[in-house]
């Protein structure tokens, strides 16, 4: 199996990073530059970076596929233009991660060191769950979420679609943060966000507007 990294920035090193604790960094590794801004043959965490400009579809049917964007909507623009192709994007988990067996991780999800997913808990498709994150027993985490070092998600609570929690912030047991909401570092959830797209910083946590 080859595997396709796609970005060749400082999430790259993670996946990377991720690779080695797995033992596969034998196995014959390509890194795309989805950006097109790489000059061919150049070395980045030494493997050679190539551009994806339009390859054909086809190129990467016979390889893992791995998203290395730390950028939550570039993340989910760049999944779309594979959406239906037959592509495989397979979750990729730390070796130090402890993800319970009874906890569903979604296609294209990331779990970095140290990370914790909790019994029943249920992670969608293209998510990243940064270093030492922790997702406790069922919680419902939806697509396209990033959540940065340190957070802590508490049991039964509910994250939306392309949601985005900041370093260090926690949220409370049975709690729910609507879609395209952005939580800020450091901040502590009390209670629920049933609208979409907001921003919400502070301790206790408070919105202040929208998101974008």
């Amino acid at each position: 199996m080859k595997f396709n990294i796609f970005g060749c920035g400082g999430q790259c090193s993670v996946v990377l990073s991720i690779l080695k604790t797995l033992g596969a960094l034998d196995t014959e590794i390509t890194i795309f530059d989805p950006f097109n801004n790489s000059h061919n043959n150049e070395i980045v965490y030494g493997h050679k970076v190539v551009n994806l400009l339009d390859r054909p579809i086809v190129s990467f049917l016979d390889a893992a596929n791995f998203i290395a964007l730390g950028n939550l909507s570039q993340r989910k623009k760049f999944l779309t233009r594979f959406h239906g192709t037959g592509t495989h994007w397979p979750a990729l988990i730390d070796k130090t991660a402890n993800v319970d067996q009874k906890a569903d991780i979604g296609s294209g999800t990331i779990v970095c060191a140290g990370a914790h997913i909790g019994p029943f808990a249920a992670v969608g498709e293209n998510c990243l769950i940064n270093t030492n994150a922790i997702i406790e027993h069922e919680v419902v985490v939806k697509n396209h979420v990033n959540l940065s070092p340190g957070v802590v998600i508490c049991g039964r609570s509910k994250i939306g679609d392309s949601v985005s929690i900041g370093a260090g912030s926690v949220i409370l047991d049975k709690l729910s943060i609507a879609s395209g909401c952005i939580i800020g570092a450091n901040s502590t959830v009390l209670t629920s966000f049933e609208s979409s797209g907001r921003k919400i910083i502070g301790s206790p946590a408070r919105d202040i507007g929208n998101a974008v």
